[in-house]
C-alpha cells in the first residue's frame, strides 16, 4: 500500500510541478525542497526495495525518530545531487 501512494504522491507532484514551471513560478526554499522529495522518485525507488525483496517495513519502523530522519537525509542528499548534476540543464531550458 506504500508503494501505491507514493506513486500517486510522485504523479501529483509531477504535475504539479510542471505547472507551475509553466506559469514561470518561482519557489521558497521550502516549497521547492518539498516538491524536490516527492519529484525525485527517490521515496518510490526506497520503497521498492521492499517490494523487491518480499517485505514490508512496519509503519512503527517509519515512525521511530532515528529511521525518519535517516530516511529524509537520504532524500534529501539524492534530490540535491540532482539538482546539481542537472542544474545546466534546467537552467537551459527556462
Amino acid at each position: 500500500e506504500r508503494l501505491w501512494n507514493l506513486c500517486g504522491s510522485y504523479i501529483t507532484a509531477v504535475s504539479q510541478e510542471s505547472d507551475l514551471r509553466a506559469k514561470g513560478t518561482n519557489f521558497d526554499i521550502n516549497t521547492y525542497i518539498c516538491l524536490r522529495r516527492e519529484v525525485s522518485a527517490v521515496r518510490i525507488c526506497d520503497c521498492l526495495f521492499e517490494y523487491v525483496h518480499g517485505f514490508d517495513l512496519p509503519d512503527a519502523v517509519f515512525e521511530d525518530p532515528a529511521f525518519t530522519a535517516m530516511y529524509w537525509a537520504n532524500v534529501d542528499m539524492i534530490g540535491l545531487a540532482n539538482v546539481c548534476y542537472f542544474f545546466y540543464d534546467d537552467e537551459r531550458l527556462y
